[in-house]
């Protein structure tokens, strides 16, 4: 069964997960079947590209990239870095 963008989007929760629940009555016997499952949407991958070669105790370029996979734009996108040598979250808001 497809779920499109337009029936799940107004429904995540907590982690971009949602619930789907079926309730079925099978002909003949009056046999009644409910089941649901919580689905969790695959977040994009970021794509980090390091810029020449990196030295250890020297600054460095990367370039992150990901693709939106959604049916409109993203709104208000940061990157959030942390790592070796970096003494604080470095936050990178993405311009519009």
């Amino acid at each position: 069964m497809e779920v499109t963008y337009d029936e799940y989007y107004r429904r995540l929760v907590d982690q971009c997960a949602f619930n789907i629940a079926c309730l079925a009555t099978i002909q003949g016997n009056n046999y009644e079947y409910f089941a649901q499952d919580d689905f969790r949407v695959r977040k994009p991958d970021i794509k980090i590209k390091i810029e020449g070669e990196p030295v250890q105790g020297q600054e460095f370029s990367a370039v992150a990239t990901l693709k939106n996979p959604l049916p409109i734009p993203l709104k208000k996108g940061q990157f959030l870095i942390e790592g070796p040598g970096i003494t604080s979250q470095l936050k990178i808001k993405v311009p519009q």
